[in-house]
């Protein structure tokens, strides 16, 4: 794991391993910005300046039809220089009933999405093993030095 840049704070990001989205990337946004795509069972790191920042998801769960079933809260940190944060994303389902009849179905499971923070000891115990879901600007700096070769996912929105 890299150490913050001089006059920097780090926010690294884990992503469990869970059955929902197993083959899909979840866009992670910093400050409204999409930084990339998290992969399943993996951790995405970035340098951040210090000061107040908003880190949000997006979900294929938070679709309008399903209003109000997934329950979710952006991350709001205030950073400070030379501090690293370790968030884990902690799904959650609950049971609830909602009917939706002009889509002929209902639904008895609503999702959601807390921000776990870990202490160091706890961080270094669940990255063990996993891999780095590059954000967008570590994607290209590895394309530039030619230590990848396939094509990232572009930028949505």
């Amino acid at each position: 794991m890299p150490i913050a840049e001089a006059g920097q704070a780090q926010l690294v990001i884990l992503r469990p391993y869970m059955m929902q989205g197993q083959l899909s990337g979840t866009p992670l946004y910093l400050d409204g910005e999409e930084i990339g795509q998290i992969a399943h069972d993996s951790y995405m790191y970035v340098n951040i300046s210090p000061g107040r920042h908003q880190m949000d998801i997006e979900s294929p769960l938070r679709i309008e039809w399903l209003d109000g079933a997934f329950e979710y809260e952006p991350l709001v940190i205030n950073a400070l220089p030379g501090k690293t944060y370790y968030y884990e994303m902690a799904w959650k389902t609950r049971t609830v009933r909602m009917d939706y009849p002009a889509y002929g179905m209902a639904m008895d499971d609503a999702y959601g999405m807390d921000w776990k923070l870990l202490t160091d000891e706890e961080a270094k115990e669940k990255l063990e093993g996993r891999t780095n879901s590059p954000t967008f600007d570590q994607y290209e700096q590895l394309k530039a030095s030619g230590q990848i070769e396939f094509e990232h996912k572009a930028r949505a929105r």
